[in-house]
């Protein structure tokens, strides 16, 4: 249900694409190829379904971003963003126990390459994190190093708006939100937990997580 509700999401603002507003005053940012860098904060949460002794939080990461901009036409405020990423996952769990609640955060960073098409300032595209780099857990104030060899390739489906807040003939400066769903889980191999105390069910689980992010980037003009 979580899956089919991001997918309706996606395919809301997609159909949004074609209501062109013919009054929009285009600022010319997207008219020309560009390139750049930026840098993202953003909020992690695991919406997989979880054991019944898991509960989920959210912890907080950061992206930085090398962007490669090409318009479609001269004509159409349309075009094609390019980015390689430093990428993260992050997102908190509490391990349930009588004893007393556990929280942890955990982050999961990748070398990602990702693409968007861009429509007036709308964004949507794919993200892969094709090579894992490290991957992290910190519990009671201890952190722990985890083995980037477990983390698999991740795919995740974005959406998100670019507002210009500076522009001038040679760049551009601009804000951007985008929330992301990780498709595919971050390790390779399923986890097992316990689905129902009562009757001692057991399951295979996994982590996707939902990231919203904002940040900044500044791009060159090439043309």
């Amino acid at each position: 249900m979580k899956k089919l509700f991001f997918l309706l999401l996606i395919g809301a603002t997609l159909a949004t694409f074609a209501q062109k507003d013919e009054e929009y005053d285009f600022d010319g940012i997207l008219r020309k190829i560009s390139f750049g860098g930026g840098l993202n904060a953003k909020l992690g949460y695991n919406i997989s379904d979880l054991p019944y002794d898991i509960g989920s939080g959210i912890n907080v990461g950061f992206d930085i971003d090398a962007i490669y901009y090409m318009p479609m036409s001269d004509d159409k405020e349309s075009g094609l963003m390019i980015t390689a990423s430093y990428h993260s996952y992050p997102f908190g769990l509490t391990l349930k126990s009588i004893a007393g609640d556990i929280s942890q955060t955990h982050n999961y960073t990748y070398l990602a390459i990702g693409g968007d098409f861009v429509y007036n300032n709308l964004m949507a595209g794919i993200n892969l994190g094709l090579f894992p780099i490290s991957g992290s857990r910190t519990e009671s104030g201890n952190s722990f190093e985890l083995n980037s060899s477990l983390m698999g390739t991740t795919i995740d489906a974005r959406i998100g708006y670019m507002y210009n807040i500076f522009e001038d003939e040679g760049s551009s400066a601009n804000l951007v939100g985008r929330l992301s769903y990780t498709i595919s889980p971050i390790y390779k191999e399923n986890l097992t937990g316990i689905r129902n105390e009562v009757t001692s069910e057991t399951m295979q689980y996994n982590f996707t997580p939902l990231t919203l992010s904002v940040g900044v980037n500044y791009l060159f003009k090439m043309e």
